[in-house]
């Protein structure tokens, strides 16, 4: 049956990757930074074999780093299977990115990442999933296909051949294993219907919105809808629901049109720390930056921490932004911050208003929310 089984995995998928591509190393990398978050990874390069999970065990007896960047053309769907179960052990982040050596012994990430045919199964063991890369050198996208499947096709033409009930379970099961994987890495198994009911020789490249509908990825960042909250004597548009402190806010006041972020938690020094970054009080006081909002610029002004007086909320991160600015929200899906001057140094400061909900919400939310101004 397991041998089976394997046989009907390596037919179903297409595999189109070179036959001259490497096997999948990896490589602990580092651009030569010290910080908190994403100078550090882990990258996977090359054609997954039969050989790269016992190479990926060996690689985890030496210490690893939370983000594992894959760049691969694909290669062995078993073997890609079995390593996503090993990410899932070692409860890494999965990512897709080129890496680039600079300097001696440092790396970079550069845009060009690709995660093909088995790689994308290998992907799915991430226990956060972004299709692209978010790490401190920067914020790219990748892109990643999955093979067309044969399973749908397996199972229309069983009603022409003369196969016993011990022959028609076993291609049952075989392709019930495949749902059972998707499950167990908390995808859709929506995502087999789509890749089995591809044409043959297609392959299945997502968007965004599909990945995260699918939950073939995740975010460092909320995507929960917007909903009201009370703030106050007045109303605040707001992400997630109402036992999360962390989220965004958009608000009006006496003194203008506010968009900010809550933090639960700060550090030693009072500064307000998400899963990835602690923010300094001169992280969020600087000068000639936009905000970003779907795909339009406002200047806004900081007005740096707002610290205390609001239940649950620790620090508040608070800008004044055109009224504008907040109406564009609903059709946006997503914010950003945009410095007029980048470098390493300010890349983390970007990301204290990077935030994606992946799709519009009732714009009433925001006329309900500005028409009754928080006291």
């Amino acid at each position: 049956m397991i041998k089976r089984f394997i046989l009907f995995l390596a037919s179903v998928f297409c595999i189109p990757f070179s036959g001259h591509a490497s096997e999948m190393t990896f490589t602990r990398a580092s651009n030569g930074g010290n910080c908190y978050y994403g100078c550090n990874w882990t990258i996977a390069q090359g054609e997954i074999t039969s050989r790269t999970p016992r190479v990926f065990q060996d690689y985890l007896k030496h210490g690893h780093d939370a983000e594992l960047v894959f760049d691969s053309p694909g290669g062995d769907v078993v073997a890609a299977m079995e390593l996503a179960r090993l990410i899932r052990a070692a409860e890494m982040d999965t990512m897709i990115g080129r890496s680039e050596p600079y300097e001696e012994r440092w790396f970079t990430v550069v845009e060009g990442g690709e995660c093909l045919g088995a790689c994308a199964i290998a992907f799915l063991g991430g226990k956060e999933r972004i299709i692209g890369t978010q790490l401190f050198d920067g914020d790219f996208e990748g892109r990643i296909e999955f093979d067309r499947l044969n399973g749908h096709e397996i199972l229309e033409g069983i009603a022409g051949k003369s196969l016993t009930g011990a022959d028609l379970l076993e291609e049952q099961i075989e392709i019930g294993i495949f749902v059972e994987f998707l499950l167990e890495m908390g995808v859709s198994p929506e995502l087999y219907a789509r890749i089995a009911a591809l044409p043959l020789g297609a392959s299945l490249a997502i968007s965004n919105e599909v990945s995260e509908e699918l939950r073939v990825s995740t975010s460092r960042v909320s995507q929960r809808p917007w909903r009201l909250d009370e703030l106050g004597y007045g109303l605040i548009a707001r992400t997630g629901p109402r036992e999360d402190t962390d989220s965004l806010w958009a608000f009006c006041a006496n003194d203008g049109f506010h968009l900010a972020r809550a933090f639960s938690n700060v550090d030693a020094e009072g500064a307000p720390c998400d899963q990835d970054t602690c923010y300094s009080a001169s992280d969020v006081m600087f000068q000639d930056a936009q905000i970003e909002i779907g795909d339009r610029h406002f200047p806004i002004e900081f007005l740096g921490l707002r610290v205390g007086g609001i239940p649950g909320v620790e620090v508040l991160v608070d800008s004044l932004v055109p009224r504008e600015a907040l109406e564009t929200l609903p059709t946006a899906k997503s914010i950003s911050l945009n410095l007029n001057t980048v470098s390493r140094l300010t890349l983390d400061r970007a990301r204290v208003f990077k935030w994606r909900w992946g799709e519009e919400f009732d714009p009433r939310l925001i006329k309900l929310a500005l028409n009754n101004c928080v006291q």
